[in-house]
């Protein structure tokens, strides 16, 4: 069984949008990706004001922490790509600049 950790970092669309797309992402969104086989936890974060560098905060102020254990880490990517294909990720979510989502491996424990 592989460990892995993927990452999404995200925004709104715009300031209309904020509380609808955290609304979805926090309920309904988070419900599906912790309904994906393999996957063990999941978590939102949100930029804190507090940053070590000033002015350091990516430009994404929204990442999603997702921790899965499975057989097939390709497969599992991909049941997780087509679940975040939803309707409303295209409505809610900005898509200029594209949301970074990044798979992370254990090395060390």
């Amino acid at each position: 069984m592989t460990k892995v950790v993927l990452t999404i970092a995200s925004n709104p669309r715009d300031a209309a949008t904020e509380d609808a797309y955290n609304t979805w992402y926090s309920g309904p969104h988070l419900d599906e990706i912790l309904a994906a086989p393999g996957v063990v936890a999941a978590r939102r974060l949100r930029a804190s004001d507090h940053q070590l560098v000033p002015g350091g905060a990516s430009p994404q102020r929204y990442l999603l922490v997702c921790e899965l254990e499975v057989d097939d880490v390709d497969a599992a990517i991909g049941e997780l790509a087509a679940r975040a294909a939803a309707p409303e990720a295209a409505d809610l979510m900005e898509l200029d600049p594209m949301p970074v989502i990044t798979v992370w491996e254990a090395i060390a424990p």
